[in-house]
């Protein structure tokens, strides 16, 4: 069947907590890009499927990876959203205020703002790394 191309869409999800009953455990985010890593490198080399109609070797290719807020600032060693510097297109560090029974954090317009570049990232990952701690201020 050479030629036919089927696509697939998929969802792996990773959480930090096993199925309903167990122990919750903080997992790394090594093990995070471990797991990515194997998944895409898998895809790329392809699997062998056997059924009782015969062989398909199976390729993919990992074209995309979302989060949400906080797993994002975990994966890059910052502050989450609502924390200070936790904007992840600028440095602005925000502002706290009350609001109804807690506090909310927004980061106002300013002309000024420096904006995070894929080097900044970098740099901070690095320093984050280094120091054993989120990046912030």
């Amino acid at each position: 069947m050479a030629g036919n191309q089927n696509k697939h869409i998929g969802q792996l999800k990773l959480g930090t907590c096993l199925p309903k009953g167990q122990i919750c455990r903080k997992v790394s985010v090594e093990h995070y890009m471990h797991v990515i890593t194997n998944l895409k490198i898998t895809l790329f080399k392809g699997v062998v499927i056997r059924t009782c109609q015969g062989t398909v070797e199976a390729k993919g290719l990992l074209l995309l990876g979302t989060n949400d807020l906080q797993s994002k600032a975990y994966i890059l060693n910052m502050n989450v959203h609502n924390g200070a510097c936790g904007c992840s297109t600028c440095l602005e560090e925000g502002r706290h205020v009350a609001q109804g029974n807690g506090y909310a954090r927004y980061y106002p317009y300013n002309k000024a703002t420096v904006e995070r570049t894929d080097e900044s990232f970098h740099a901070d990952g690095q320093k984050a790394v280094e120091e054993g701690k989120v990046v912030g201020p």
